[in-house]
Order: structure tokens, then sequence, then C-alpha cells
């Protein structure tokens, strides 16, 4: 999950920013300005790059076109090139997830800073944002959650509608404050905006969405929901929420020292389509599900779990009921943030987990239940990642793992037969001068 600010940092960094003389400038060419979310184009011939802007030295950030061409398997620091961009639009500052459409033809990035849902055209050149120009801060689609931070698409059918078109699940990053219980405690809860069909109503010069409809969850710090399409639910990743320091709430509101690590959200059925949670606090005493990703057969979904750092391997009955059974937990470094599934013709997935705590990537084998290699010096607080080859090619997996704080993008090689030889390969670092930059 994205290195996750609550509302009072970032309101904190806006007023530092606006004391500040004079207006702040826009971004520099080739500054990675603490990137957080990412994306390949369909051709894979270039990644997506959200940068946050989240020290707030510009007046906004931005999401990059960065060529393929530039990454590569030598361990090297090389510093970004402003003329090799092949496209970059303005976007609010604090950027979060990027996520695809399912023909790959836009792109959809939240903002925290304006609680919007930018929409970007990638059939062209470059980049481009609905209503034609550079910054897609005018054609952003309002979101009515405060901090919304996870991304993801998914297709389905609404009440209502003649035929499935494809939904926008954005998701709260910081709850909302309800109220409290008859003990006075606290109690919280963060929602998901459903915006959509984008294929209906997504062309220059229109209207880029509408909100058709918001569910609380209850999760704190949500990443970007993962859909299942042959279950129809959606996985949402959080955690709990402490109250005191003897009391744990969990995140429904109830009273109890157990722990909902994972809701299950139908996207098809609107604002009542919570389905209920997958409670591991019997099994597993972890405090927050990271990241979620399914298995290439659908069968498994891997939960990267945080107190304790783990890879939990959930076996998913179809169609979904009850309680899926752990099959397995492995250790992992500290404060696991993103997972990425490698699958292998005739053998168990790999998966990649990086990891804010220890500026590491680590591959989990499927085959031998143990993390088979360890890349370190990818950069502090690595989080998101893409895969640059098209999977079933010759050749090694290859990744880019973003480096939010080191303000870098990093190549990760990891040959699918002998994943204990995955290694780093080029480093591409920030050109711009600040909190991050050379």
């Amino acid at each position: 999950m994205i290195r996750s600010h609550s509302a009072l940092e970032i309101v904190a960094l806006a007023l530092a920013a606006a004391a500040c003389s004079g207006p702040p400038p826009r971004p520099p060419g080739g500054a990675l300005a603490f990137p957080t979310g990412l994306g390949v184009t369909a051709d894979r011939g270039a990644i997506l790059v959200v940068t946050s802007n989240f020290d707030r030295t510009f007046d906004n950030g931005e999401v990059l076109r960065v060529p393929a061409s530039l990454f590569g398997p030598a361990a090297t620091d090389v510093v970004l090139d402003p003329s090799a961009l092949t496209g970059r639009v303005q976007i609010g500052s604090f950027g979060g997830n990027l996520a695809t459409s399912l023909d790959g033809k836009r792109a959809y990035v939240s903002s925290r800073e304006d609680a919007a849902l930018a929409v970007i055209d990638l059939t062209t050149a470059g980049l481009v944002c609905l209503d034609g120009t550079g910054d897609c801060r005018a054609s952003a689609v309002p979101v009515p959650l405060g901090d919304p931070l996870g991304v993801s698409v998914v297709r389905t059918r609404l009440p209502g509608d003649s035929a499935p078109g494809e939904l926008v699940l954005v998701a709260q990053s910081s709850p909302t404050f309800l109220g409290t219980d008859s003990n006075g405690a606290v109690i919280q809860s963060a929602s998901i905006a459903a915006i959509g069909p984008a294929g209906s109503t997504v062309a220059a010069g229109t209207p880029a969405g509408t909100v058709r409809y918001v569910a609380p969850i209850g999760t704190v710090g949500s990443g970007p929901p993962l859909f299942d399409e042959a279950r129809g639910v959606a996985y949402v990743p959080g955690c709990y929420t402490r109250v005191s320091a003897t009391l744990v709430r969990r995140c429904d509101g109830s009273n109890n020292a157990g722990t909902n690590l994972l809701r299950v959200l139908d996207p098809s059925a609107g604002a009542a389509g919570y389905v209920g949670s997958v409670d591991l606090f019997n099994l597993l005493r972890g405090t927050e599900v990271a990241a979620v990703a399914l298995s290439s057969d659908g069968a498994t979904l891997y939960a990267a779990t945080r107190s304790p750092n783990a890879l939990v391997e959930l076996q998913l009955p179809l169609p979904l009921s009850g309680t899926p059974s752990v099959r397995r937990v492995t250790d992992l470094p500290a404060d696991p943030s993103a997972l990425l599934v490698l699958p292998r013709a005739g053998q168990p997935d790999l998966v990649a987990v990086s990891a804010v705590g220890q500026a590491t990537v680590s591959i989990f084998d499927g085959r031998s239940g143990t993390v088979a290699a360890t890349v370190e010096r990818v950069g502090e607080q690595p989080d998101a990642m893409v895969r640059l080859d098209a999977p079933g090619g010759a050749g090694p997996a290859r990744l880019v793992v973003a480096a939010f704080s080191d303000c870098a993008l990093t190549e990760v090689d990891v040959p699918l037969d002998a994943p204990w030889k995955a290694s780093r390969g080029v480093r591409l670092v920030s050109g711009h001068v600040g909190a991050c930059g050379l």
C-alpha cells in the first residue's frame, strides 16, 4: 500500500508551503518528486509515473511517461533526462495510485489535495487530459471523499444499468469521524466511491464520469481494491482502528479485541454492496493488510500483513462463501507495501513484495514456500511496482519499483526459473534539487 499520511500532515505541509513567499513553480522536467503510483502502457513501451509533490516544492503533481528504454540490467544510477520524457500532464498534489482502463486507453489517478480523480487519455503519442490540455485539474472528476487514495478498475453492471460498464473504485485513506459510542469511544470509517461507467461517458470535452455510489467499508488506510472477476467481489486492504492503548476497535465499530483485516465488497450491488470481512485474528495476530493480489489461477489470495510482517496465502472457495482457509504464512521483511504476482508456466507463482521499512524487494517462491531472494538498495520506501516485459516472454521478469523517499525508479530483474538470482538493475533518479533530488 502506498505511503499513507494523515489529513493533518497534508494540511500542515500545505500551510507551510503557502507561508513561503511567491507561488511555487511547475515541476521541471525530470522531477520524480516523491513517486507513488505506477502503470505501464499497453505496448509496454513506457512507464506511467505519478509524482505526488509531497513536500510541496512545486505547484502541482504530475503524471510522466518514461520510456522503458531508459531501464536496463546494469546496477547503475542514471539521472532522468527531461528530454527523454515522451509525455507529462499536471494533476493535483498528493497524488495516489494509478489504474488504467480495461482497454488501456485511459489512466485514472487520485489526488488527495483536490479530492479528485484525474482522467488521462493514453491514445495519443504523449499524454493529454480529457479537455485536450496538459493540466488535468480542471477536467478531473470530483470525489466525495476526503483523502482519496487507492484506485482500481472493474467491469460490472449496476442496478438499473442495461449493460455492464467500466467502474472506477476510489478508496479513502484517512477515515471519516462518525461519532462516539455510549462509552465515548471514537467511531470512524473509510468509504469507497464508485465512478462511472466510464466507458459510456468519457470522451474529450464531455464529463469524465459520475459518482454512482459511495459505500462505507470501515477499513482505515485503504489501498487499491483488488477485483476478483470470477467471484464478482473486490477485496479491500486496510487496518483496524486503535482507540486507546488498551482498546482495539474493529473497523466496523464494535468493541472487540479481534481485528477485521480484510473487507469484501460486491461492486455490482451499489451502496449496499458490502459483503463482509475475512477475520484472520484467530489465525494470525496481525494489525493490517497492506496489499492483496490474486494468484494466476485465481484460487489463492495473497495478503501482505504487518505486525507481524508476513505473506498470507488464503485458499478461496468458488463461489466465495464462508471464511477462506489459510494455507500458509511466510515471514517477510519489515513493512511490506505492495505485491506483484509473476506467473510461471507449469509452476506455482512467484510474488514480488516491496518493503518500505527495509528498502528491499523480496521474491517469494510459491513452489518452495520461502523467500527465494531479497534485492537490496532499490531506494528508500519502495512501494508501487509494475512489470515492464510481457508475461510469457523469454528472459527474466523486468520489474520497476517506485522509491518514494529517494525520488527514484529502480529496475529489479527476476529469472523465473531461478528466482534466487534476482538482481537490481538501473536506478533512474530525479534530476531536480529538492527534498529528495540530487
